[in-house]
């Protein structure tokens, strides 16, 4: 029988699978009797052909090993999935594996701010209890904080979580500050001050009395000086001066009137509102003046002889402005 032409022996017009005749001169479908003549080559071309049809079989048939190959292992690889899906699904810890709680973790932050504002800290620790004493907070700076610095605290991941928000901004608030106005004193500090000065004073004529026993005095109370440091470089961050008129009534019967100013350094107002000063290094401002008035020797008397000189002396110190 003479080579033919390689070609599909599938039924262009049903589908079926043609038959080829005894002499090969042409292919018949059985199913619907469609025909198709085959042409006839000469043996060089025939063979070129029947070897290049083999080929494309070859490769044909590599292609769908191949694919099946990769059929298999998709299949394979899809029951590990579902059996590892599966297993997980029937632990709470393996559902959140895959299925996230979404929650909110600063609800169990406690956030806490101390010192003095300029060098404040931050510190924040977690609440949360169960799976959840693992989260970690962390301030992107938790030192050398102001009064109105902001800073941002991340929480770390947690197995099983998703954070919403992962981060919260936080103003810094409440870190202990000098007081840079009259203003800002209350009225329940004031109290306090004027309570303590009254002492003060009286104190100071009580060791006069030592030594002139027969003088009386009576004080009022006039007003406060505030003054506040210019820069960092002072001592004290501000004093408050609370200035007294003192009426002295000698042992000879005569009057003298001096004006006294009780000093007060380092006010500051704390966190919760409340206002502090040096209480313990309050005193008597000036020199004595016991000996020019005609009291003992041994009595010491500190004050102005007027409340302008006072005034100008207390509110003109180097290094500070006054604060009306």
């Amino acid at each position: 029988m003479e080579d033919v032409d390689v070609m599909s022996l599938t039924c262009p017009d049903c589908g079926g699978r043609m038959q080829l005749e005894e002499d090969g001169s042409k292919a018949v479908c059985p199913y619907c009797g469609h025909s198709v003549l085959l042409q006839k080559k000469d043996g060089e071309q025939a063979a070129y052909e029947y070897h290049m049809g083999r080929a494309r079989a070859v490769q044909e048939t590599a292609k769908r090993k191949k694919r099946a190959s990769l059929r298999k292992k998709l299949i394979v690889t899809g029951i590990v999935l579902l059996s590892v899906f599966g297993i997980l699904m029937l632990s709470p810890e393996g559902r959140h594996m895959i299925f996230p709680r979404r929650i909110d973790p600063f609800r169990y932050a406690r956030i806490t701010v101390s010192g003095e504002s300029g060098s404040g800290r931050i510190e924040v620790t977690n609440e949360g209890a169960g799976e959840l004493a693992e989260l970690r907070f962390t301030p992107d700076r938790d030192r050398g904080l102001r009064n109105g610095d902001t800073v941002r605290i991340t929480a770390n991941y947690v197995l099983g979580y998703r954070w919403d928000p992962s981060y919260l901004d936080v103003t810094v608030e409440g870190l202990t500050e000098a007081i840079r106005s009259p203003d800002q004193l209350t009225a329940e500090f004031l109290e306090q001050v004027e309570t303590l000065s009254r002492q003060r004073i009286d104190a100071s004529w009580e060791e006069v009395r030592a030594s002139d026993p027969d003088i009386t005095w009576e004080t009022e109370p006039l007003r406060q000086i505030f003054v506040k440091a210019d820069d960092e470089n002072q001592r004290r961050e501000n004093y408050l001066f609370d200035v007294w008129r003192t009426e002295v009534v000698r042992e000879d019967g005569e009057t003298v009137v001096f004006f006294q100013a009780v000093g007060y350094a380092d006010l500051l107002q704390k966190g919760d509102g409340t206002i502090s000063a040096d209480f313990g290094a309050a005193q008597l401002e000036n020199w004595n003046l016991g000996y020019f008035f005609g009291f003992g020797a041994s009595s010491v008397v500190y004050g102005w002889e007027t409340e302008e000189a006072l005034t100008a002396e207390l509110t003109g110190l180097r290094g500070y402005t006054a604060v009306p």
